[in-house]
């Protein structure tokens, strides 16, 4: 399976901790869910589904305020939506 490593998708992290060495990096192909997600229209207002531009969408990040998610992998990390990197 192709890894994060070579994917056009992840970019690592260049800290200096100890934590950011061990080859860690950030998604950029997954999405916040609020923001690829709308009400459907239910009178209730409970209900959100997948907005038409996301459709295709596999993957969503959430937390708990629906400000701020990201999806963290190690550079081993395999993926479905690999994209390889231009080199």
């Amino acid at each position: 399976m192709k890894t994060c490593e070579t994917c056009s998708h992840w970019e690592r992290w260049n800290k200096d901790e100890y934590e950011f060495k061990v080859g860690m990096g950030e998604c950029m192909m997954v999405v916040l869910w609020w923001d690829a997600s709308e009400w459907d229209g239910d009178k209730n207002g409970y209900n959100r589904i997948i907005s038409p531009k996301y459709k295709d969408q596999k993957a969503f990040t959430q937390d708990g305020s629906d400000y701020s998610a990201a999806l963290y992998t190690r550079k081993d990390f395999g993926c479905v939506e690999h994209k390889e990197k231009n080199t």
